[in-house]
């Protein structure tokens, strides 16, 4: 961990310098075919088969549910290990916040994350404490609350407590909550893919022009700024809103999926999905090497490969991190490379691709 900290603030500033110590090399302007080439890319190689594996990872979470609610297997790690690679396959397709994602309730239809007022954890004790017969049922979930029917709150009735009892109203409230995540992930994938209706299509077809996108490279933007929107949140809602500006500000609390223990997990999945879409072929970095800016690519996909490697150091749950004398100085170090790399993309990569994407207003300093 100490090696790579010493590593990370130098390339950090060799990046964000980039245009005053860029290399000159051969470089051409990006062209239509360029972005269009990427959008096929990122479509077939990613979006496609990431929400395909989510709609069968939704599937199986709900067979290991209903195989330990029935009492069929006796084996709650099985329910406890396929919400999780639910959970972490989700933290990946999040990263796609367009399209049919973006219909009815949006993401938050998955995650109602974060609860910034605690309206999701009243909701769901209000319904464990009453227990309604209803909200064992997946057909009736589809009319309540987000809150009430996300993977969210299916982690806090598997986790928050002792494991639900075979036959008891946590295990049919829990499995219900299966069935509506398996179903609106099936949806989602649908409408991706469909061959005659998916927007997998309407992104294919922008560089004709479309109702939506004028050409490919608005379509292109459009998955960058999901990308670039994706990684503030990891800076803001997974890093800064538990760690606080300080040790003693620090909220073990607002930690992400700490019931279950996926904190830094989550984190790491981000990551990972991040370093995928820049790295696609065809896609951002190869449009970066396009427009003479090899090495800057390269820099980009090394830092953020040293970001899944501290990430993958720490030793404890987020929630004890955040307050440990001993880990904070490494949590604080990989904030900072967290923010430099949503720097670098906001700034240096999203100007030389020609996105013009600026900060929003939950950027912080």
């Amino acid at each position: 961990m100490r090696r790579i900290a010493r590593v990370l603030p130098g390339l950090l500033l060799a990046l964000l310098l980039w245009p005053a110590q860029g290399v000159a090399q051969e470089a051409r302007p990006l062209e239509d075919a360029d972005f269009a080439a990427a959008n096929v890319s990122i479509v077939k190689s990613l979006i496609l088969p990431l929400h395909e594996q989510f709609a069968q990872m939704a599937a199986a979470n709900v067979a290991a549910t209903n195989a330990y609610c029935t009492a069929e297997v006796r084996d709650f790690e099985r329910v406890a290990n396929a919400w999780r690679e639910l959970m972490l396959t989700w933290q990946k397709v999040r990263f796609f916040a367009l399209g049919p994602m973006m219909e009815g309730f949006g993401p938050n239809r998955f995650q109602y994350w974060p609860d910034k007022r605690g309206t999701g954890k009243r909701q769901l004790r209000q319904v464990l404490a009453g227990q309604p017969p209803a909200l064992t049922d997946s057909a009736e979930l589809a009319d309540q609350s987000v809150a009430l029917t996300d993977l969210q709150a299916l982690e806090a009735v598997l986790f928050g407590g002792e494991p639900p009892q075979p036959g008891g109203y946590r295990c049919g409230y829990a499995l219900a909550i299966a069935n509506r995540q398996s179903t609106l992930a099936r949806e989602l994938e649908q409408a991706w893919s469909d061959p005659e209706r998916g927007f997998a299509g309407e992104i294919e077809a922008a560089a004709q022009g479309t109702d939506l996108y004028y050409d490919a490279r608005e379509a292109t933007a459009e998955i960058f700024t999901a990308m670039a929107e994706n990684l503030d949140s990891i800076v803001v809602d997974k890093l800064e809103a538990p760690m606080g500006r300080t040790l003693a500000e620090a909220r073990p609390a607002a930690a992400e999926n700490d019931l279950s223990g996926l904190s830094f997990a989550d984190i790491r999945a981000s990551l990972s999905i991040l370093h995928a879409i820049y790295t696609t072929p065809l896609g951002f970095a190869d449009m970066l090497v396009i427009t003479g800016n090899k090495a800057l690519s390269q820099g980009i996909e090394r830092e953020i490969d040293i970001l899944m490697e501290m990430v993958q150091a720490f030793e404890m749950p987020l929630s004890r991190a955040v307050t440990d004398p001993g880990q904070r100085p490494a949590l604080d170090r990989f904030l900072a490379g967290v923010k430099g790399v949503r720097l670098i993309f906001h700034s240096t990569v999203a100007r030389e691709l020609d996105f013009g994407l600026g900060f929003n207003a939950s950027d912080g300093d």
